[in-house]
């Protein structure tokens, strides 16, 4: 999965990818495991959102193999049931496409979050943890598909349904197609994740976090007086393990 992850990172940058079942929102604040962002609270700091569009398409993939199946008449527009295989042919191997991404972000948080958070960090309750990361920007999707196998020599159906959903060429229109699976996406060995697109669903989101930073004393001149002495401080920076 790590490999799916850093390729998802390279391509929308200091991204996460969301899994089924992760809550995520902005301002939610937890800690990043091997299975993801863990969610622990939200914070109670205001700041202000922007909205962005990212990009039209991306599509990025890693030993496998793609073939519609099913027949389709070009002469109906209405077309149910038409899909496509996906072939993975080494372990840890992986398919990615997404359309019209957008990214909504918290203004500036570094100005509307860093000294509240140093100051419960500095709180007499220590309501802080310099160990958690905090959720700044969401990347979002109204069609998205992407899966990924830990093991070689397995096979995803994934059916599409909606209308339009061929061309002349009988290929996919993803940007316009619901996605549903007929695999065991349940399994240890294979993720799968797919979004609606009647709404727009989170699909990768960005963090940062509290960093401690040791300045250096400066002196006065060669071999004199300390001019300022060292100490610690805390800066709000962008999260990248």
């Amino acid at each position: 999965m790590r490999s799916f992850i850093k390729a998802f990172k390279d391509k929308i940058k200091f991204t996460y990818p969301r899994c089924i079942g992760q809550d995520i929102r902005l301002g939610y604040y937890g800690i990043m495991t091997d299975d993801g962002f863990q969610y622990i609270g939200k914070l109670n700091l205001p700041f202000g959102t922007t909205k962005e569009k990212l990009t039209d398409k991306l599509t990025f993939d890693k030993d496998v193999t793609v073939n519609l199946i099913g027949e389709a008449d070009v002469n109906l527009y209405n077309v149910i049931g038409t899909g496509f295989k996906i072939g993975f042919t080494k372990a840890d191997s992986y398919y990615f496409s997404s359309y019209i991404c957008t990214n909504e972000r918290i203004d500036d948080p570094r100005s509307s979050l860093e000294q509240g958070l140093i100051n419960l960090l500095n709180s007499r309750k220590k309501s802080w943890n310099e160990d958690w990361v905090i959720i700044t920007a969401l990347k979002k999707s109204k069609n998205t598909i992407w899966i990924y196998s830990k093991n070689r020599a397995t096979d995803v159906i994934v059916n599409c349904d909606a209308k339009g959903l061929t061309t002349l060429a009988n290929t996919i229109n993803l940007e316009k197609a619901k996605f549903s699976f007929i695999a065991n996406t349940s399994s240890s060995e294979l993720t799968t994740f797919a979004t609606d697109n009647d709404d727009e669903s989170i699909i990768g989101f960005e963090l940062m976090k509290l960093r401690k930073e040791q300045l250096v004393p400066r002196f006065r001149g060669e071999g004199s007086k300390v001019f300022s002495e060292g100490h610690e401080s805390w800066k709000l920076v962008r999260y990248d393990d």
